[in-house]
């Protein structure tokens, strides 16, 4: 689908009252969108990194309480995290996604693609405990509520994830996926701050930002920079709605929200795309935002930060 198509879809069934534009966009996802046949395959690996991410700073999952920044509509993060010995998750969410139904879909799809995912999980997906995780979480006919009690969900929404109905120093890890990136940029640091009261000492902030176009993601035709382009008035108008915000902060910003939060960054892992820095390279037209940045600042898509308070 076209880009331009897809946003004034979103747009149109954005100004719909709310219970009336979710049932509408879910359906649409469903059978045109994202969701027509969807896998737990990428979200499972985000969260194989986020585990692999701790352990390169001595740290596991094994027995840990974790909080969950944008629950969008499943948990394959949190099931992820579980076979890998989380204690439990609770994912909070700005607006209620979360389908049940997919996330038995995915729970199915777990069940009879067993030998693709423990290949997914590595070293993990051999262990004695994942085994046994995977054979409670695959058992025919489990449905949602009873998922949700066997992995320790707990799920928030509609809530604020700057101000989260919990006491201190609840948690081990505050993480999120592809998520940060649909928030503005002040209530990121509001998230960040609020994630210093509810994890414990020790705790740290995974978390894995998508700073690419996302309408990329769908139009193969432009690149994952085509966004900058737009000046904000109007990037506001064709994608300023509850269904596709992209705040387009670029990775240099996101290092000073972190630091602004008083957070020490640990990890930065950044991804440059090459197809993106090449249009740049060649005359691409940006917007005034980010027409003083590098190229590599402007094409760079993917950033894994790990902090501590």
């Amino acid at each position: 689908m076209h880009w331009q198509t897809k946003a004034l879809l979103q747009k149109g069934i954005s100004l719909l009252p709310s219970t009336l534009s979710y049932q509408l966009y879910y359906r649409l996802q469903r059978s045109i969108g994202n969701l027509r046949r969807p896998t737990p395959l990428k979200r499972l690996g985000a969260a194989k990194q986020m585990v692999d991410l701790l352990r390169s700073h001595g740290r596991d999952v094994v027995g840990a309480h974790i909080f969950e920044v944008g629950t969008g509509h499943m948990v394959d993060v949190p099931i992820a995290l579980w076979l890998c010995g989380a204690a439990s998750t609770t994912t909070i969410d700005l607006n209620p996604y979360l389908s049940p139904e997919l996330v038995v879909h995915h729970v199915r799809y777990l069940r009879e693609h067993r030998a693709k995912i423990v290949a997914l999980f590595g070293e993990d997906g051999q262990s004695a405990l994942f085994s046994e995780r995977f054979r409670q979480l695959t058992e025919p006919d489990l449905g949602f509520t009873a998922i949700a009690e066997l992995i320790g969900l707990r799920y928030l929404a509609p809530a604020d994830a700057t101000h989260v109905a919990t006491a201190a120093n609840m948690f081990d890890y505050h993480i999120s996926f592809t998520v940060l990136e649909h928030i503005p940029a002040d209530t990121i640091g509001a998230i960040l701050q609020e994630g210093k009261r509810i994890l414990k000492d020790t705790g740290l902030f995974v978390h894995i930002i998508d700073l690419s176009d996302h309408f990329s993601h769908g139009d193969k035709r432009i690149s994952s920079v085509n966004f900058l382009r737009f000046d904000p008035q109007a990037w506001d108008w064709w994608a300023g709605n509850r269904y596709m915000y992209q705040n387009r902060l670029r990775a240099a910003q996101y290092r000073h929200i972190f630091a602004a939060a008083g957070l020490n960054i640990v990890t930065w892992n950044a991804k440059v795309d090459s197809r993106s820095l090449h249009v740049l390279q060649h005359g691409f037209p940006l917007a005034h935002p980010f027409i003083e940045n590098t190229h590599q600042e402007n094409a760079t898509v993917t950033v894994q930060v790990v902090a501590a308070p």
